[in-house]
């Protein structure tokens, strides 16, 4: 799949649990909200169109003027050779993510 047949199924399947798209960027991604992720995160490894297998880079960005953080997940599929990001972001104040490390 491209970049943007990616995020065209996950705003489909998750419509406004993608709080932004950017499939034309230089790092093609979503974005989401932490209280989101475990979800998306499920369907990006198991749905058979995506599976999105490996995490090949895991970063975190700390946006402190927007009293922001996020994690970064950089995936790509082993039988499709499709690669994707998801930007995860929390509240600075409190700042939580589910682990996915078990998918």
């Amino acid at each position: 799949m491209t970049s943007q047949q990616i995020a065209d199924h996950l705003t489909a399947k998750f419509g406004a649990q993608i709080t932004q798209s950017l499939p034309g960027d230089r790092h093609p991604r979503i974005h989401v909200n932490a209280s989101d992720w475990r979800a998306i995160a499920e369907h990006l490894r198991h749905d058979p169109a995506l599976q999105l297998d490996w995490l090949a880079n895991l970063s975190g960005v700390d946006y402190v003027a927007d009293e922001m953080m996020c994690v970064v997940y950089d995936l790509w599929s082993f039988d499709h050779r499709h690669s994707f990001a998801v930007k995860v972001y929390t509240p600075r104040a409190e700042p939580h993510v589910p682990s996915v490390a078990d998918l």
